[in-house]
């Protein structure tokens, strides 16, 4: 799990939590995680959304669309599509969620990477 070397300790546990066939059925408790990654998510996006503003705005509309911040099923953020969805369809959502947050991840790190890569490119000269 290269994610879970790069984040604080709080999101590499949750990052490692988040197993797609140990969890399976259980949409609360991938709910619960995606919404702990969600705000370990806000601290890097405004560089996720220099690298990648699709990857961003992806991101942003399914945290906001699908059940995840916001009640999509009832009340004043409802979308009759998400209120109707079969909870196994839902839960494939979440799971491409989590996968978009994992390359958020990853990419805030890869200019440091990618610096680190010249530096040794320079030495090989």
């Amino acid at each position: 799990m290269a994610v879970a070397e790069i984040v604080d300790e709080d999101a590499a546990c949750k990052v490692i939590e988040y197993n797609h066939y140990l969890l399976k059925g259980d949409i609360n408790k991938k709910k619960e995680i995606l919404l702990q990654l969600a705000n370990k998510y806000e601290g890097i996006k405004s560089n996720i959304k220099g690298l990648n503003s699709k990857l961003d705005d992806d991101i942003g509309f399914m945290l906001n669309n699908i059940n995840i911040r916001h009640n999509n099923k009832s009340g004043k953020s409802k979308k009759e599509y998400v209120s109707k969805m079969r909870k196994d369809t839902m839960e494939k959502w979440y799971d491409e969620t989590y996968q978009m947050l994992l390359l958020a991840f990853l990419l805030n790190e890869q200019p440091s990477r990618s610096k680190k890569i010249s530096q040794l490119k320079e030495k090989l000269k």
